[in-house]
């Protein structure tokens, strides 16, 4: 018998889920949920973030149901070690208490958020089954489709990525901003060429998981900066966390510059600095895309962008989980185009690239 709910049975091989939770009630209900689905198979247990370290490492899950509020390391500081184990590891966040619902869900390696009924309501448990079911049906689909489908190889034009390039696109995110930039990558997708330098407000423990997790995105390829690496078309920079990142000229072309510079707009890295240091390596062959954050990073910066003649875009405010930043450059009119991320890819395209996206 199909329950409702239940997964269908259509992937090559059955998706790996691992369960993380200090509940033995909890632990229990979803295995014996996931017992009954096709196409999934349930491979180890853990009872507190040290364990699901460990269980991560041995059994290499495509799927993790992360449990937030467990002894010793809870799910939160766990999770930055453990898509270091395992950087394509996907995560399903358990939430008791769902006031932090979005800061979770802007994780870099949680694909999704579910509230957990409360210890003395499992009456409320048929909803919890039927949410995480299509939670895990969704991964399932999509780690079918991965399968199935080999990630097109990065264009790379016959030879190594040149130090000097004509141009540079700016993006900048904060609440809501991981899913955005992987968005807009995925949009701009494998043949791009003009190098993208990405500020992402995140702690430093998260950039270099949040870089690991761009890269599948499709589009340029993705890593974190490093200080004094030439800039290469066709790639895209992460700016490490707690640190400000600039571009410096040399005679080979443009150089990624990494400080410690005191906060701007209360962040570090800041957006800002990075657009003030573009305009003077590239003058106005600079394109800023302003996506959902909070605050008023990157306001400052594109003022000076449009005074250099360069361009600004932002995200539209019904596409933003917050319209902080993307809506102050638009309120003080420095946005040449507010839309949605897709036709904010194709308009930077045809501004750098003279194509459509």
């Amino acid at each position: 018998m199909t329950l409702p709910g239940d997964i269908p049975s259509s992937t090559r091989r059955k998706l790996r889920v691992a369960i993380a939770d200090d509940s033995a009630v909890v632990r229990g209900m979803i295995s014996q949920w996931l017992e009954h689905s096709h196409g999934v198979e349930v491979c180890g247990f853990a009872t507190d973030g040290e364990q699901a370290l460990k269980l991560v490492a041995r059994e290499a899950p495509d799927l993790l149901i992360l449990d937030d509020d467990m002894p010793i390391l809870n799910g939160r500081k766990a999770l930055p070690r453990l898509m270091a184990i395992k950087p394509d590891l996907r995560v399903i966040m358990a939430l008791s208490d769902q006031t932090s619902s979005v800061e979770a869900r802007n994780l870099p390696g949680v694909e999704e958020v579910i509230s957990k009924p409360p210890a003395d309501h499992l009456g409320g448990a048929e909803a919890f089954r039927q949410e995480l079911l299509h939670k895990i049906n969704g991964s399932s689909a999509a780690f079918g489709a991965q399968k199935r489908d080999a990630p097109p190889a990065p264009s790379t034009n016959g030879g190594a990525p040149r130090a000097v390039t004509d141009g540079v696109l700016v993006v900048a995110a904060s609440t809501g901003g991981p899913q955005a930039v992987h968005t807009l990558l995925a949009a701009l997708g494998p043949d791009w060429r003009t190098p993208v330098l990405i500020v992402q407000h995140m702690p430093a423990s998260f950039t270099k998981v949040l870089a690991a997790q761009l890269s599948k995105a499709g589009g340029p390829r993705v890593r974190e900066a490093t200080h004094g690496a030439p800039l290469a078309p066709g790639m895209a920079y992460v700016a490490p966390g707690d640190q400000h990142m600039r571009l410096g000229a040399s005679a080979g072309g443009a150089l990624l510059l990494l400080d410690q510079e005191p906060e701007e707009n209360w962040c570090r890295p800041s957006a800002d600095p990075l657009i003030r240091s573009a305009i003077n390596v590239f003058g106005k062959s600079v394109v800023a895309v302003i996506l959902t954050g909070m605050g008023k990073d990157g306001l400052g910066g594109c003022r000076d962008l449009i005074r250099a003649g360069g361009l600004v875009l932002a995200q539209d405010e019904a596409s933003s989980v917050v319209w902080g930043m993307p809506g102050a450059v638009v309120s003080e009119g420095l946005a040449d185009s507010v839309a949605p991320i897709p036709f904010l890819a194709r308009r930077a395209a045809e501004l750098l690239e003279g194509r459509r996206a």
